[in-house]
């Protein structure tokens, strides 16, 4: 099976999940779980050992979804994956370790991830779903070109805030 990898620039780059990443992907989540416990997520929750990480590699449930790890240089410091649709949609999420942020590294990894989306994968439009008081996303995803759909929201529940959809169209005609 050959690995999808997509270059941002020369020390940045997205690169489709291999068994061989559960140590690192693990090892980011443990270093970041309290970061990553926010706004309702539940990543930290699903893997308590690399075993877990890498079975989800492994037996992906869910073929549709493409899983990158972004990478600077040979170092895993975020994920970005999306969610293909069968209506020519797909849904696009990530985290970025607590230490990398604020250094643009996830902007770059957005606009790449939306170009593979349109130019590659020919969608029509892609979105993400963000918890309203995850305000770095929602700055990250407004300053790719998505806009908030206010049609679609989905209300707060018990500990969770709502989730607001931003959408980004492909005005590429194929």
């Amino acid at each position: 099976m050959s690995v999808l990898e997509l270059k941002i620039d020369d020390a940045l780059m997205l690169r489709q999940y291999t068994a061989g990443d559960a140590v690192a992907i693990f090892d980011l989540i443990s270093r970041n779980r309290d970061h990553l416990s926010r706004d309702g997520e539940t990543t930290a929750l699903k893997y308590g050992c690399w075993l877990d990480v890498m079975r989800s590699i492994m037996y992906a449930p869910n073929p549709q979804r493409l899983r990158f790890g972004l990478w600077h240089g040979d170092v895993l410091i975020g994920t970005r994956n999306i969610q293909i649709n069968n209506d020519g949609t797909a849904e696009t999420g990530s985290y970025l370790g607590a230490q990398y942020q604020g250094k643009g590294y996830m902007r770059k990894a957005m606009n790449r991830m939306v170009q593979f989306a349109f130019e590659d994968l020919k969608l029509r439009e892609i979105y993400s779903v963000i918890a309203e008081t995850n305000v770095r996303s929602i700055n990250l995803v407004t300053k790719a070109g998505f806009v908030q759909d206010k049609h679609r929201k989905i209300p707060a529940a018990q500990e969770t805030p709502a989730k607001l959809y931003f959408v980004k169209t492909n005005n590429t005609i194929y």
